[in-house]
């Protein structure tokens, strides 16, 4: 129907272990997979653009530790138009998730190389963004510039928080 891109799969299995003796992190196998499409359509002075990506995850944990399962799905979707020869205007939206990691999920004790004695949350969601921007564009000429407008919304954002306390040797403590 006159649209061309790309169709493809994408497939991890990590190993992960990291252990030490006063702060065990169960051994972890992580198996994550992903189907993706992304398609682009022109049409005269515009151009239509769709991406979509499913991807799913188990993580198998060791020592006693609960096994995780994760599936987000992440969509987009922009047309820009050629406005005149130079300048373009693009619009765009999307919803994309961010599954959370071993580390972050089974963490604990301290982590040498960030100063940090990490505690994970293996009862984390998968993070979720929104995100709408407009752009105009010189795309050709002596000069040319990029102005955006953006918004972005961020629900159950995955990050390693300060928890304010000062276990000594120059660390901090961080929680997931």
């Amino acid at each position: 129907f006159g649209w061309r891109g790309v169709l493809g799969g994408q497939t991890t299995r990590r190993d992960f272990e990291r252990w030490t003796a006063t702060h065990p992190m169960p051994k972890t196998l992580t198996r994550n997979h992903a189907l993706f499409l992304l398609e682009e359509y022109r049409a005269g002075a515009w151009r239509y653009e769709l991406g979509s990506r499913y991807e799913w995850q188990d993580i198998d944990a060791e020592a006693g530790a609960p096994d995780t399962a994760h599936s987000g799905l992440s969509l987009s979707a922009g047309a820009v138009w050629t406005l005149a020869p130079a300048y373009s205007l693009g619009f765009s939206l999307s919803r994309s998730q961010r599954l959370p990691g071993a580390e972050e999920l089974y963490a604990h004790g301290p982590h040498a190389a960030s100063r940090t004695i990490e505690q994970g949350n293996p009862g984390l969601a998968e993070e979720t963004a929104h995100n709408a921007e407009i752009t105009l564009r010189r795309i050709a000429g002596a000069t040319t510039f990029s102005l955006g407008l953006f918004r972005n919304e961020v629900a159950d954002f995955i990050y390693a928080a300060d928890l304010g306390r000062n276990p000594g040797g120059g660390y901090r403590e961080v929680e997931y």
